[in-house]
């Protein structure tokens, strides 16, 4: 995951750091250096789980706008969190 030539902040690496702390800077800029297990498990266990709160907020018809982002996004990051509990506990992780 390339972040640029500005070194990533700390919150913006935290958001990470339960998937991936490989931070690397090269000639092209600063980068998350993934290995496939942790791709596979930040996709399924964070990014994909997320989309899929977004699909059933607006199911239940909160549609986006600027003034309720923040529930929004809070909505799809509390679905990821319950969602990605709840498998890991059934599949004994």
């Amino acid at each position: 995951m390339l972040f640029g030539q500005i070194k990533p902040t700390s919150k913006q690496l935290s958001f990470y750091k339960q998937y991936c702390t490989d931070l690397c800077h090269d000639k092209n800029g600063w980068y998350l250096q993934w290995t496939n297990e942790s791709y596979k498990k930040y996709y399924l266990e964070k990014l994909l789980l997320h989309e899929i709160g977004h699909c059933v907020d607006y199911f239940y018809q909160r549609y986006w706008s600027k003034a309720n982002l923040k529930q929004v996004e809070d909505f799809a990051d509390n679905y990821a969190v319950i969602w990605s509990n709840k498998i890991k506990q059934i599949i004994g992780e």
